[in-house]
C-alpha cells in the first residue's frame, strides 16, 4: 500500500528568472537552468539538511521542512536562495525575483502544492517588485520571537553579516551570497575579487545594453547595481557597476 502524502509546515521560496521569455529558445540558457538545479542538489547543505529543489521552466522552488527548528529551515532556504542569485546571474545572465513564505506544503515526488507555495508566489509577484527575494514579515517576526537556542545570534548573523537586509520600503530581502563574500578573509581576496568583478561587470554591461534604454528595465538594474555596489564597498573594492543615465554607480 502506498504511503499517503502529508501536509507539513515548510519554509518555501518561489524564485523567477527575470527576462527568461527572451532567452527560452537559447540552448545556453536551458543548459544554464539545468546546471542551477544540479548545483542546488550538490550543495553541501543537501547532506546537512533535508530540502527540496524543483525547477519548472524559468521558475524554481526551494523548500525546507520546519519541524521543531524554524531557524534551521530559514537558514537553509535563505542561504540556498542567496547563492542561487549569484549563480543564476553567471550561468543564465538573468536577475531573479522571488518570495519566501512559511506555511503548509505538500511536496512529494513531482507534486508541489499548498499555501506555502501560493504565499511565496504572491510575495514574488506583488511585493518583490525589484530583482530581490523578499522574506515574508511573518518569518522575520518568528525569528525575533523564537525561543529556540541561539536565536539572537542567529538573527544578528543573518541580518548584519550576510543573508538578509531590510530595504528602503521596509521589506526584508535575501542578500546574495556570492564569491566576493566567500573570499572576504582570503589572502587572495583582492586579486580574486577583481577577476570576479570584471566577469560580473562584463555580463551586467551586456544586459544594460540589451535593455536599449528601456526605463522600466533600467530602473530594476539600477536598484540591483546599488545593492551590489554596497557589497563591493564592504570588501574594499573601488570599482562600481553603472547604469547610465539613471544611476552613476558611485556611493
Amino acid at each position: 500500500m502506498s504511503k499517503t502524502p502529508v501536509m507539513k509546515y515548510f519554509i518555501c521560496a518561489f524564485i523567477d528568472l527575470l527576462g527568461a521569455k527572451d532567452k527560452i529558445f537559447q540552448e545556453s540558457f536551458i543548459i544554464g537552468v539545468a546546471e542551477l538545479h544540479k548545483l542546488l542538489l550538490e550543495s553541501p547543505m543537501y547532506t546537512q539538511h533535508v530540502f527540496h529543489a524543483r525547477v519548472f521552466s524559468d521558475n524554481v522552488v526551494i523548500a525546507c521542512e520546519v519541524g521543531d527548528n524554524i531557524n534551521r529551515a530559514v537558514h537553509t532556504v535563505t542561504s540556498l536562495s542567496g547563492s542561487f542569485i549569484w549563480e543564476a546571474f553567471i550561468r543564465t545572465k538573468c536577475l531573479v525575483r522571488g518570495g519566501i513564505a512559511y506555511d503548509q506544503l505538500l511536496i512529494d515526488g513531482s507534486v508541489v502544492i499548498g499555501p506555502a507555495l501560493s504565499r511565496a508566489y504572491d510575495i514574488e509577484s506583488r511585493q518583490a517588485i525589484y530583482p530581490r527575494i523578499v522574506i515574508d514579515e511573518e518569518i522575520v517576526q518568528k525569528l525575533l520571537g523564537s525561543k529556540e537556542p541561539d536565536q539572537s545570534s542567529f538573527y544578528a548573523h543573518f541580518h548584519e553579516l550576510g543573508s538578509m537586509s531590510r530595504d528602503f520600503d521596509g521589506r526584508v530581502y535575501v542578500k546574495p551570497y556570492h564569491l566576493f563574500q566567500r573570499y572576504y578573509n582570503s589572502e587572495t581576496a583582492d586579486s580574486h575579487n577583481i577577476i570576479q568583478f570584471n566577469k560580473y561587470s562584463a555580463i551586467f554591461d551586456e544586459m544594460v545594453q540589451e535593455a536599449k534604454r528601456n526605463a522600466r528595465i533600467l530602473q530594476k538594474y539600477a536598484w540591483w547595481a546599488k545593492q551590489m555596489n554596497k557589497v563591493f564597498k564592504e570588501v574594499g573594492m573601488t570599482k562600481r557597476l553603472r547604469v547610465l543615465p539613471l544611476y552613476d554607480g558611485v556611493d
